[in-house]
Formats: C-alpha cells, sequence, structure tokens
C-alpha cells in the first residue's frame, strides 16, 4: 500500500466523523474547535521499562493513604537475542492490542522489555504519522544498540507500516514485517529492489478487512478469527512466533505467576493523547463485592503516559480509578477479572471532551447522575450475537444490532440512548462506527448497589453508583 492509499484510508475513516458533525444539530462542534491536528501521543518505551514516570511523592491523595512503592519480585533469566520489536495498533485502538502477544513472548522466555508499544492518533489525517514512527524506531534502537527492529502492524497499523517501509532508507531499520488482518498489496514491504520479509496473516472471520495473500510475502490464512481477534488469538501468536524466530512457539498461552507485575498507560479513548497530569489510584476490592477494601497504589501520570509497576495478589480484584487532566472531564473505572500472570501493557482510556473528534460521539453519554454509563470492552476480539452471551443482571444484551459479525463490535456502550428512560432505542451516530456499539439500557444509579455482568459464564461484579464517581469500564481479557 503506497502512502497515498494509507492516507486515502484514513479520509475514508474520517468521513465518519464529518457525517456525525452533520447530524449533530446543537451538539455539532466548529471546524475551529476541533483538534483534528493535535500532536501524536509520546509512545514510551519498552514494556518492563514502561514505568513508573512520575510517582506520587507522599501516598497521601485526597486524604486517602495509598501504599508504598513495593518490591519487584524477580523474574528469572530471559532471551535477549533477537532484535526489539515495534507494535502499531489499528484504527481508534492502542497498543494494549499486543498485550496478550507480548505476553505469550514472555512465556516463551523472550525478555519482555524487547517489545515496544507505538501508540498513535488514527483520527489525525493531517500528520505524517510515518515520520513520528521514524523518530520512535531511531529511539528504540539506540535504547537497545540495535541495528534493526522487527517491526507489526495491524489494520491501518499495517497501512502505516507499508507507507514507513516505502522509503530505503527506513526500510533498513527493519529485519521483519508482521502485516496482520491488513490490506492486501501488490508484493511485501518494501521497495522493489529492497523488499522486507513480510509476513501476511490475514482471516477468513474478518469482515472488517478483506484480506488475501500477498505474492511474494509469507502468507499464513487464519480460519475463524474477527478483525481484532487477528491480532491477539494462539493461532496469530503461532504465526507471528515462527516467522520471527524460525521455529513453532513452546507455548501458546501467557505464563502464571505467583506475584504478577500490572503497569500500563493512560491515554484518551481514540486519540492516543497523554494524559500528563492525570492520576491512576489502584484498590483492592471485597471478595464478591464491587466494593472498595483496600487503597493499593496511586500513580501521577507524567509525560508519557505510563503508570505502575504494582504487584498484584492473584486472588484479589481491582478496580483501577483514572482521574483525567481535565478536571470537568470524568474520571473512569475500570474492573476486570483477577490477575495471574504479568500485564505490561494495561491501558486505562478517559474520554476525551467535547473539543475533539471522538469526543463528539462520547458527549451522548449520560453524566446527570441519575443513571449510570456502562461500557463493556472485549480485549480478545468481537462480541457476537448467536456465538456468545453477554447479561447484564440477567438480561441479554447480545442482539443483531448490538453485535452482528460485520461490525466487530469490540466495545459497548450501554446508556439511556435517547433519554426517555426506556430500553430498545438506537443511535444513528454509534451505529456509523465499526468495532463500537450503543445499547440503549437505562441502569438507575443505586448508591451501594451492584450489577451482575455475566459473559460467556465468567462473571464481574459492578458497581451501581452514579457517574460522578466515574464511568464504568468493564474489560474481559
Amino acid at each position: 500500500m503506497s502512502h497515498n492509499q494509507f492516507s486515502t484510508y484514513l479520509v475514508r475513516c474520517s468521513i465518519l466523523f464529518v457525517l456525525i458533525l452533520i447530524g449533530c444539530d446543537d451538539k455539532s462542534v466548529s471546524d475551529e474547535s476541533m483538534d483534528t491536528g493535535a500532536p501524536l501521543a509520546d509512545s514510551g518505551v519498552g514494556a518492563r521499562d514502561a514505568g513508573p514516570s512520575v510517582e506520587d511523592a507522599s501516598a497521601i491523595v485526597d486524604g486517602v493513604v495509598f501504599g508504598d512503592a513495593q518490591a519487584l519480585p524477580p523474574r528469572g533469566d530471559c532471551d535477549d537475542s533477537s532484535p526489539p520489536v515495534v507494535m502499531a495498533h489499528g484504527f481508534l485502538a492502542s497498543s494494549d492490542t499486543w498485550a496478550a502477544h507480548v505476553q505469550r513472548f514472555v512465556a516463551n522466555g523472550r525478555c519482555a522489555d524487547r517489545y515496544h508499544a507505538f501508540d498513535w492518533n488514527t483520527l489525525d489525517r493531517n500528520a505524517d504519522h510515518t515520520v513520528t514512527l521514524d523518530t520512535f524506531i531511531d529511539e528504540i534502537l539506540a535504547l537497545h544498540d540495535a541495528d534493526k527492529v522487527d517491526l507489526f502492524g495491524h489494520s491501518a497499523g499495517g497501512g502505516l507500516g507499508y507507507s514507513y517501509l516505502e522509503n530505503p532508507d527506513r526500510a533498513a531499520k527493519v529485519r521483519r514485517y508482521v502485516h496482520v488482518g491488513s490490506f492486501p498489496a501488490e508484493g511485501p514491504a518494501g521497495s522493489q529492489d529492497m523488499p522486507v520479509p513480510t509476513l501476511n496473516l490475514w482471516s477468513t472471520g474478518d469482515l472488517a478487512v478483506m484480506g488475501e495473500d500477498i505474492v511474494g510475502a509469507t502468507n499464513v490464512q487464519l480460519s475463524g478469527e474477527d478483525h481484532y481477534a487477528a491480532a491477539t488469538s494462539e493461532s496469530s501468536f503461532a504465526a507471528i512466533y515462527e516467522f520471527l524466530h524460525d521455529e513453532a512457539p513452546s507455548e501458546l498461552s501467557a505464563k502464571t505467576e505467583d506475584r504478577p507485575i500490572v503497569q500500563g498507560r493512560m491515554v484518551t479513548l481514540g486519540e492516543n493523547q497523554v494524559e500528563d497530569g492525570g492520576r491512576v489510584e489502584v484498590w483492592s476490592l471485597t471478595a464478591g463485592e464491587p466494593r472498595r477494601a483496600q487503597a493499593v497504589r496511586s500513580f501521577a501520570i507524567g509525560p508519557d503516559g505510563y503508570w505502575g509497576p504494582f504487584v498484584a495478589d492473584p486472588t484479589l480484584r481491582y478496580e483501577f480509578l483514572g482521574v483525567p487532566t481535565d478536571s470537568a472531564a470524568p474520571a473512569v473505572r475500570y474492573f476486570r477479572e483477577e490477575f495471574t500472570a504479568d500485564q505490561p501493557l494495561m491501558y486505562l482510556r478517559t474520554l476525551p471532551g467535547p473539543g475533539s473528534i471522538a469526543g463528539v460521539l462520547l458527549s451522548l453519554l449520560p453524566l446527570d447522575g441519575e443513571t449510570v454509563p456502562l461500557v463493556i470492552y472485549n480485549a480478545r476480539g468481537a462480541f457476537l450475537v448467536g456465538r456468545d452471551s453477554l447479561t447484564l443482571d440477567g438480561q441479554e444484551l447480545l442482539t443483531e444490532q448490538s453485535a452482528p459479525a460485520e461490525n466487530t463490535s469490540i466495545a459497548l456502550f450501554v446508556f439511556d440512548v435517547d433519554n426517555d428512560g426506556e430500553s430498545g432505542g438506537t443511535s444513528a451516530l454509534f451505529d456509523m462506527f465499526p468495532f463500537l456499539a450503543a445499547i440503549d439500557l437505562p441502569i438507575s444509579a443505586t448508591p451501594d448497589g451492584s450489577m451482575s455482568l455475566v459473559y460467556n459464564g465468567r462473571t464481574l461484579s459492578l458497581p451501581k453508583d452514579g457517574p460522578e464517581n466515574g464511568v464504568i469500564i468493564a474489560v474481559f481479557d
């Protein structure tokens, strides 16, 4: 794919937002206030070195006493002989797309600090993202004193990869390139005179990007993975590992740890702008309930956006509170299952304000205190009606409207869509987007109340207190 073709793709994505602005009526935002040219987020460094960028000097925040820094448990020797890896995500995503694969690389004896997340603003069609990627790769090469990196690109990140590798000087910095769930091309990445060994990994189950074999590339066709699962599944990992290391992996699952190390990044949803000046609080929960039991750690977010690490207890569940830089923006409260393995790329996404493109859509969420806005995120693939079940207090959420195969619904926004106090409505704005879906279901805020979310037999208990305490985000990993 040429740079022009890639730019055309981003323009097509941006047309969605033009349509949104046309239909926003009193919620519309002027061109002058629209942040289409915001600088890219600083993408930071590798997984193991991801934090803390800044830690609160005092363990007391708003009168709450948090725990002190923890001694990290030792990890065994690892193999750092292969080139460092730079990973580019797709449209509307962040680098936690690659979290499961990084865990699997570590389970196969590879060093976690060889894997580097490149976060970029896929909504910014004005920027030349290849320049930012080139600067990032130069930083990674210098960090590891290496001559080459291996480069991954998923979906729109694949278009970015091809555009980047068109330049021979840039292509000379890449040993092997992994093209996942992305656009077919006439040949491998790189110039005709200097092709880069390319793995083209695509799936017949991907209805978002119709892939096909690329002449001259190593082609691996997956059979059932959806667009997102093509970058997260065990089969995807096996193909990537063998391409990079010329042998099959010995492990396809994350390595279980008695004291998992958890760390990540805090950025805005869709745009990946760092919440410099924000804060992350970690709370342990009462067993079987979504109630805070103990203040564990607090991290102030610096210019690189990273937070952590903290050492988790695999028998406990936690709430992660993300307090954004903008005091007028809502906090986000993340709930997920127990940690059984190290998690180097746990992202907390805040909701951008109305002055941004993504904020136009997210401004529909009610924050009036009477109902609970709920976001449900699937970190491994799409929710699919007919195959999956997702219930909230016994009510099925997956329908042909919210989770059809062609939408690859990864994030479900559950709220009173038409503000009428009743369920069953639709959102024309959300319907324009791939990967996102709105479910019209008013959830009455109840102090000290809770709700039960069950996904294919896995249960998360969530609080029902009002959005003044933050938007509830449930994650199935």
